[in-house]
């Protein structure tokens, strides 16, 4: 059975195959930065757009093509940011001035709040000239949980 260094590598040089490289997802990055730059512009009422996910990160291609090709179930995630109340997550907030009502519980990246979706996104289905977009309505929150692939031993 090959060892994690040896199938890490092999990732890495299928990945690289296919064309999966830096310089790629530095521009893809780029055109991120440049798409939501428009999106604010054209949406002047609502500046807290942010373009997020694997397509802001540089790497907006499904991994279920390795030959680099933007798969069709690949899509861009568009958050909209609500200005105002700040939540804060139970078992990760350290503020000291928030009292015990206002902790919200966070389940897979999402708080949970009365009256609004479990599943804030809005999807559109992409065409051959435009990817598909998911619309997702976010609220502020104090802090983020932490992330377990970010953790060290130490930290667990």
């Amino acid at each position: 059975m090959p060892s994690e260094l040896e199938l890490s590598l092999l990732l890495q040089s299928t990945l690289t195959k296919a064309g999966f490289v830096k310089a790629r997802a530095a521009l893809q990055a780029a055109v991120a930065d440049a798409l939501q730059g428009i999106l604010r512009s054209r949406r002047d009422s609502f500046p807290g757009i942010y373009i997020v996910g694997s397509y802001s990160e540089g790497w907006g291609n499904s991994l279920t093509k390795a030959d680099g090709r933007t798969d069709a179930e690949s899509d861009i995630d568009v958050m909209k940011l609500f200005q105002g109340r700040l939540y804060h997550i139970r078992g990760s907030c350290q503020c000291c001035d928030r009292k015990e009502k206002e902790l919200v519980d966070c389940k897979d990246g999402h708080i949970r709040i009365g009256g609004f979706a479990t599943n804030p996104a809005k999807a559109s289905s992409g065409t051959p000239l435009r990817p598909a977009v998911d619309e997702v309505d976010a609220c502020r929150v104090c802090c983020y949980p932490p992330i377990a692939p970010l953790l060290t031993a130490s930290n667990l």
